[in-house]
């Protein structure tokens, strides 16, 4: 029995969209997730998990706080 061309590829297609999903919400790299959920399928998408959560919040360190400029004309 063969499967159609559109359902072999829509499988690995929903798997991969799941990972990618899942990856976002762990705050990893949609694109590479991806593409491990689009070949290893279901386990590339379950092994997401044995990786920690990424901390989504970034510090800069470097940057100097703003402070507003008062009483200077920008336009005239």
């Amino acid at each position: 029995m063969e499967l159609h061309p559109a359902i072999a590829f829509s499988i690995p297609f929903l798997t991969g969209l799941l990972s990618a999903y899942l990856a976002e919400k762990r705050g990893r790299k949609w694109s590479t997730w991806f593409f491990v959920g689009f070949i290893f399928g279901l386990l590339g998408a379950a092994s997401l998990y044995l990786f920690p959560i990424k901390n989504k919040e970034k510090v800069l360190t470097t940057s100097k706080p703003k402070t507003p400029v008062k009483n200077q004309k920008l336009w005239f």
